[in-house]
């Protein structure tokens, strides 16, 4: 059936426009629709997806702060037990004393021990020197304390004496000796 009762060549049919709408609903209620639904369907899948990277970048976080805290303490207790293993007695420290006092160009006049006191953990043994020579060499000679009795604690030092030609010093110096029980 036309719409008009002449045809002309722009006319439309009524079935062909009811058509045409019937299958632009049906396109819409069956791919539009559902296209829609599982879109934001998606997108809830990937707000939790996101959720659940940022809670595992955080777990990853601390497990990496874990695993650098446990590197730092293997490293103390490798360095104690060097420290440990490291450790010496008495007539071994005074004859390492005296080599890095003669390798620093020091006289060393006098080197007595003292009293011993126990701990748990370690016995501390008190010890003083008395040297002659100048800062520069005393200053060599601490670092070279420092460096190769990692067992040993300065306690005090004291520079006394008159300048001479030499700029040399009088020094007395107390330290305290570390063993492990």
């Amino acid at each position: 059936m036309l719409i008009c009762n002449k045809p002309k060549i722009f006319d439309i049919d009524l079935y062909g426009l009811a058509a045409l709408l019937c299958i632009s609903g049906l396109i819409w209620l069956f791919l539009i629709r559902p296209l829609d639904h599982e879109v934001i369907q998606l997108q809830k899948e990937r707000q939790q997806k996101q959720q659940e990277k940022e809670s595992i970048e955080a777990e990853l976080v601390q497990l990496q702060n874990a695993v650098q805290s446990r590197r730092t303490l293997t490293a103390r207790i490798r360095q104690n037990a060097d420290m440990l293993s490291h450790n010496i007695d008495i007539p071994e420290v005074i004859r390492r004393l005296g080599s890095l006092a003669q390798n620093c160009s020091i006289r060393l006049d006098e080197i007595a021990p003292g009293d011993t006191d126990s701990s748990e953990q370690y016995h501390k043994t008190s010890m003083s020197l008395k040297i002659y020579g100048t800062f520069p060499n005393l200053r060599s000679f601490l670092t070279s304390i420092a460096d190769e009795l990692l067992f040993v604690r300065i306690s005090s030092l004291t520079l006394t004496g008159k300048q001479s030609d030499e700029h040399s010093c009088n020094i007395a110096m107390n330290m305290d000796v570390f063993a492990a029980k």
